[in-house]
């Protein structure tokens, strides 16, 4: 079997393309430490595992608006305060935690957005990330939180999907629908690895992928260019030559068909200069 790699011009015109391959390489799943992540699964009218700690909001079972799988979780807001679902995660201090979620939010008097509180063995609170948030739109939104490093002291993390009315007006209830939550684990000596990544280097197009990984590395003179892909554990698992190419910018496509799904990251080598990236492949 072969992982195919297809390098194309700026235009995408399909002129002078050029096909690579590579000995196709086994890639663990990184496991999902969340339980009932695409909230398939309901037990007398809520969501197995999650947890509605603020009660100002409702949670109701939708198959109608759903991201993947039969169901999503629909969120009716009921209150000016600030609401939270939660689910309780028993975590390794030093390690990097990456939690996501998709939104359909289409209510202008709502929104949502990733939080992440580290809680010490005795359940005291010790520090607390909180992300973008959502906006108003009619297609799915991915939220995530990055790598967050847990604290040295830390045993629980809470993952919070976090619910709040826009402006703070009179209105006080809003509809949004959540889908596909992940959390993912990274090893201490990989997360330094990871926050050193510069999206910028090497462009992932679209992010997370389902199967093509559409990337833009751009080249200021002609160089050798190599490119490795690792791990959520480090290890490289793919190395690819990809020989001397032409200063400007290039499209590349990495079938990710063969791929388990999880976190990935790049590694370029231009030159004498190093390039990285990051993808999340879905299945």
């Amino acid at each position: 079997m072969h992982v195919e790699i297809r390098l194309y011009d700026v235009a995408w015109d399909g002129v002078d393309s050029a096909i690579l391959y590579v000995d196709d390489t086994y890639l663990r799943r990184f496991p999902n430490l969340l339980q009932n992540p695409g909230f398939e699964s309901w037990t007398a009218g809520t969501p197995d595992y999650w947890v509605n700690e603020t009660g100002g909001f409702d949670v109701l079972k939708d198959s109608d608006t759903v991201y993947d799988g039969n169901y999503s979780a629909k969120l009716i807001l009921r209150s000016t305060d600030t609401q939270w679902l939660t689910q309780y995660v028993d975590i390794t201090p030093g390690y990097g935690y990456e939690f996501s979620f998709y939104v359909y939010d289409n209510d202008s008097h709502g929104r949502v957005r990733v939080a992440m509180r580290w809680y010490d063995g005795s359940g005291a609170f010790i520090d607390g990330y909180y992300g973008g948030y959502s906006s108003n739109d009619t297609t799915w939104q991915y939220l995530t939180s990055g790598i967050q490093t847990a604290p040295s002291n830390a045993e629980i993390l809470h993952v919070e999907i976090r619910l709040y009315d826009v402006n703070w007006d009179a209105v006080d209830s809003a509809v949004l629908y959540v889908d596909n939550a992940y959390l993912g684990s990274y090893g201490p000596t990989f997360v330094e690895e990871a926050h050193n990544v510069h999206p910028s280097n090497v462009l992932v197009l679209e992010n997370p992928v389902r199967s093509d990984v559409k990337l833009l590395l751009s080249l200021e003179e002609p160089a050798e260019v190599t490119f490795a892909v690792y791990d959520v554990t480090g290890r490289i698992v793919q190395i690819v030559n990809m020989g001397r190419m032409d200063a400007g910018t290039h499209r590349i496509v990495f079938n990710g068909d063969k791929l388990s799904a999880g976190v990935y990251f790049l590694r370029f080598n231009v030159g004498d200069k190093i390039r990285n990236g990051r993808f999340i492949l879905l299945k």
